[in-house]
């Protein structure tokens, strides 16, 4: 039996499907929301060919953060059950949403994954240690730690079969670039690892460095404001055929 804290699967008679992995944004995790979920609105909108499965981390009520790491094997149970019948799926995300979409995508082999602004290692990729509180609480919270820390580094877990497409700071320079404009003033300090907080100001964009190295991993030219503005949906396209008949 499947115990995930929340999921909706919506069928539009597709044989393409999109799984979105939820961010950690606390509006979809209030009490009066838990119905609600990331992205839907932008999926109806755009009336895309697939059917759509979404999913929520049950280890955010539970520790803040989680990583989708507090029931992995029951979510693996949901996504082989719900992609064994499809021809084409999509892992998506946003932010912890994009790090699960990596990990799954990964384990799971699908044949794409698309990370917005997602982790790819829940540690310093140079020291491999922990580098900011929520993620070190993880060591304490997390019941089977000892069992998920290898999922830490999804460099890991780059596959050969997925293609990948995740955010790069190339392209968030370009897309906001007063946001970063102290830091693009001194490069130097702007690669200093120890000054960017995958969960602080600057969230996680320099992570890609992590999985840039691999032939089938791609610079992700849009944010979150691409979901909205067609830009996700025209990428989809590109990439297969299948999805530019709407439903």
């Amino acid at each position: 039996m499947i115990k995930l804290m929340n999921f909706k699967f919506v069928k539009n008679k597709s044989k393409n499907l999109i799984v979105n992995f939820n961010s950690g944004d606390n509006f979809f995790y209030r009490k009066e929301n838990l119905k609600k979920f990331e992205l839907e609105k932008s999926f109806k909108k755009n009336k895309i060919n697939s059917d759509l499965l979404f999913i929520k981390d049950s280890g955010i009520i539970k520790y803040g953060y989680s990583f989708y790491l507090d029931e992995i094997e029951n979510i693996k149970k949901l996504l082989v059950k719900k992609i064994k019948n499809y021809s084409f799926v999509v892992f998506n995300g946003i932010s912890v949403g994009g790090y699960a979409a990596i990990l799954y995508g990964s384990l799971l082999e699908v044949d794409v994954v698309i990370s917005v602004n997602g982790q790819t290692c829940l540690l310093d990729f140079q020291t491999l240690k922990f580098i900011d509180k929520e993620k070190y609480l993880l060591k304490r919270k997390l019941k089977d730690f000892k069992k998920v820390k290898k999922y830490f580094n999804l460099k890991n877990f780059i596959n050969t079969k997925t293609e990948y497409y995740h955010n790069g700071w190339y392209y968030f320079e370009k897309e906001r670039p007063t946001y970063l404009k102290k830091f693009l003033n001194n490069k130097e300090k702007f690669l200093n690892y120890k000054n960017l907080s995958p969960i602080g100001k600057l969230h996680c964009y320099y992570q890609h460095e992590n999985i840039e190295k691999f032939k089938n991993v791609h610079y992700l030219n849009f944010m979150k404001c691409g979901f909205k503005n067609g830009r996700f949906f025209n990428l989809l396209k590109k990439i297969n055929k299948n999805f530019s008949n709407k439903i």
